[in-house]
């Protein structure tokens, strides 16, 4: 899952820490002014039953 937030120290992931090795993953190579980013292939495949989830937003009182 995808997460924005405008800013990084306010959000809330449960607990869930990324490690350094994650860390590692995103680089800066063209100096982008945005940050350290990581190209990757976001294509799938056909859906799939059992990788569909319901997803509840605060405002649904989640």
């Amino acid at each position: 899952m995808l997460v924005y937030g405008r800013d990084a120290q306010i959000i809330k992931t449960n607990g869930i820490q990324r490690t350094n090795t994650a860390d590692n993953r995103y680089q800066n190579p063209d100096s982008d002014p945005r940050g350290v980013w990581k190209s990757d292939n976001l294509s799938v495949g056909p859906a799939n039953k059992r990788n569909i989830y319901p997803i509840t937003t605060p405002s649904e009182g989640g």
